[in-house]
């Protein structure tokens, strides 16, 4: 109910809407209890986890609707949900989450104006892009690409994966 008042859509009458709809929600609960359980957003382990959920979740809400870009009044009512059986979540950071959205943001606008330039095959060198450049994981390169029926090249991604990790390590 508070993504529909949010995003200004309604549950149950678009299937892309929908699913997105089921996303935010989910991502909203799982990034509440790891950020409740201490993890903060990092380029490693469980922050790195947590990282790709904040930024999965804000790419849909964006999507959803332009203006839907901060996921905390939806903590909140996960918040208020579970605090009976989770007493760990009340003691939540929300300005760990903030800065992690208002770090992501500026990306995501660039990113997705970006992603809107490629045609209807996205080849592995743009997907790439979108990963190296605007921290875009292959996985949501996907997400949008079945939105709007494109095709990923993910052979030449993960080719380009391994050449940038390759260089990486200084081989």
């Amino acid at each position: 109910k508070k993504i529909e008042t949010l995003s200004n859509k309604k549950y149950g009458k678009n299937d892309s809407v929908d699913r997105k709809i089921r996303i935010i929600a989910d991502h909203a609960r799982a990034i509440t209890f790891l950020v409740a359980d201490g993890v903060e957003p990092s380029n490693k382990d469980r922050g790195y986890i947590l990282r790709r959920i904040i930024r999965r979740a804000l790419t849909h809400a964006k999507l959803l609707n332009n203006s839907f870009n901060n996921l905390n009044e939806l903590i909140q009512v996960v918040i208020t949900e579970y605090r009976e059986v989770y007493s760990n979540i009340e003691k939540l950071n929300l300005k760990i989450l903030q800065e992690e959205q208002e770090k992501f943001k500026i990306t995501l606008r660039d990113g997705l104006k970006k992603y809107k330039s490629f045609g209807s095959k996205i080849s592995g060198t743009d997907a790439f892009l979108l990963f190296q450049s605007f921290g875009f994981p292959i996985e949501l390169t996907q997400d949008l690409a079945k939105e709007d029926d494109k095709i990923v090249d993910l052979n030449r991604f993960e080719e380009e994966l391994k050449k940038h990790q390759a260089i990486s390590r200084g081989e």
